[in-house]
């Protein structure tokens, strides 16, 4: 029989390849909304200029929009979002192993991956996946640290921490809560 803490890293391949199933099948078919255009007719290669366009968020996820647009081109560009929710899924497993074992990483990844709203998210030119993955980080590095207080960890928790706050303001109530 097959156990989750013994094949930990093959489940959550296999996890991560359907949730990429699922991601790649609905990427392009619905056309962008208002809030992906905006984002389109806002990018730039000028980081001054981003980050001063007062759309209400944090820079970054623009940022990382524009050169992922630079690369892959305007009908790839959601490619970026997508690949920000398979690396949560990742993180929120790693997370998850580490409170309450390879079991628990597995059943959180399946409910991460899985989530109608995270599935939507991961679908759309917005911050929404990015921040996911930044706060995700984020708890992989506090529980890390509560796990076993090391140097390393602290540089996590705060890289991760910045990315967050970098990428939604909404950041601010985890960091505060977890700091």
């Amino acid at each position: 029989m097959l156990k989750p803490e013994n094949h930990f890293n093959q489940l959550l391949l296999l996890v991560i390849a359907v949730q990429g199933c699922l991601l790649t099948a609905g990427l392009q078919s619905k056309s962008f909304t208002a809030d992906e255009c905006y984002e389109l007719r806002h990018l730039s290669l000028n980081p001054i200029t981003i980050a001063h366009d007062g759309d209400g968020f944090p820079p970054l996820f623009r940022w990382l929009l524009s050169l992922s647009i630079l690369v892959t081109g305007e009908p790839l560009s959601r490619i970026m979002p997508m690949l920000s929710s398979l690396l949560g899924t990742w993180v929120v497993a790693l997370t998850g192993k580490r409170i309450a074992g390879g079991r628990g990483g597995l059943a959180g990844a399946v409910f991460f991956a899985f989530s109608a709203c995270q599935l939507e998210y991961a679908q759309q030119l917005r911050a929404y996946s990015l921040y996911i993955l930044a706060v995700s980080c984020m708890l992989w590095a506090f529980f890390s640290l509560v796990h076993e207080w090391k140097n390393r960890h602290w540089i996590c928790f705060v890289l991760f921490t910045s990315l967050a706050l970098q990428t939604h303001y909404f950041a601010t109530l985890f960091a505060l809560v977890l700091w």
